[in-house]
């Protein structure tokens, strides 16, 4: 037979994950300052990313994620580059999976650099370099001047017009 106590810890274990679980899932939006930057660099981002293209100077970053996982994305310039990094930490992938976290950026054309992205992946018309890596499960990319592409797994991602170089890794 089983000690109720036992049980009853169990029981309460449970449910204060519980708890901590819908309270760590609420979704927070988070704009960033503007950058000035002459390329974008993204790496270790588990979720969708969107870049849009429009003719400002200026970069903008708007992040929608959990409030517990917004803590962990790290953006800065560094030598001229726009920088969006996560830090994974614990709780990057949790028991139930990827949770939605969208990473919207609005650019002009500039080269964009994607490195070991998890999710979805859209980008407009650049029209300059692009070089992917990661397990993009799907999205699409639209003009640009080259292409180095490096996926893992399976993927339902579309390109547009590549004017130069196509390598896929």
């Amino acid at each position: 037979m089983r000690d109720p106590r036992a049980i009853g810890i169990a029981m309460a274990v449970i449910a204060a994950a519980a708890a901590w679980w819908m309270a760590s899932a609420k979704e927070s939006v988070h704009e960033y300052a503007s950058f000035d930057a002459d390329a974008l660099r993204v790496s270790d981002l588990a979720g969708s990313l969107h870049v849009e293209v429009t003719g400002v100077s200026r970069i903008s970053v708007t992040a929608r994620w959990p409030s517990d996982a917004l803590k962990r994305l790290d953006i800065m310039t560094r030598e001229g580059t726009l920088v969006i990094d996560q830090d994974r930490g614990l709780g990057w992938i949790r028991i139930f999976g990827l949770r939605d976290r969208n990473v919207d950026v609005t650019v002009r054309g500039i080269p964009v650099s994607i490195d070991d992205l998890v999710g979805e992946l859209y980008v407009g018309d650049i029209d300059a370099p692009i070089d992917i890596n990661g397990h993009i499960t799907g999205g699409q990319v639209g003009d640009v001047t080259s292409a180095a592409v490096a996926l893992s797994g399976s993927s339902d991602l579309k390109f547009g017009d590549v004017s130069g170089d196509w390598f896929l890794v």
